[in-house]
Order: C-alpha cells, then sequence, then structure tokens
C-alpha cells in the first residue's frame, strides 16, 4: 500500500504508459516512514511497457529504486 500522493504519481504515470507506450523513466516521489520513526524516504520510479510475444501492449512493469538520500 503507498501513501496516496505516490499512488496517484504512480498511477498517472503507469496510465500515460499504457496510453503512449513510451516509458516514463526515474520520477522522483517521496513519502514518510511508518513507525514511530517517521524520516522521509526518497525513491526513483520507472514504468516500462510490457508487450507480449506478438508486440501487443498487456501491462506494465515498475522498478523501484530507494535512494539513501536526496541530492
Amino acid at each position: 500500500v503507498l501513501p496516496p500522493a505516490m499512488a496517484e504519481a504512480l498511477e498517472d504515470a503507469a496510465r500515460g504508459v499504457l496510453a503512449t507506450a513510451q516509458p516514463a523513466i526515474e520520477l522522483p516521489l517521496s513519502a514518510e516512514a511508518p513507525g514511530e520513526v517517521r524520516n522521509r524516504r526518497h525513491f526513483l520510479a520507472s514504468c516500462h511497457p510490457a508487450h507480449d510475444t506478438a508486440q501487443r501492449l498487456t501491462g506494465i512493469s515498475v522498478v523501484w529504486k530507494w535512494l539513501n538520500r536526496r541530492f
């Protein structure tokens, strides 16, 4: 389960990939970590189109990169 702001940004990117079949690369996302220590965590997410053997767009794949700190 993603925080609402991250989920909305990722969903927008995924919809764009499904509409255009073009990847969305390194979207900067951040959210507060759950639990007692509420430090902010930063990620880069990339959404890529997924095709079947007939090259039909069938979905997306998402790759997350966790960043130790924000630059």
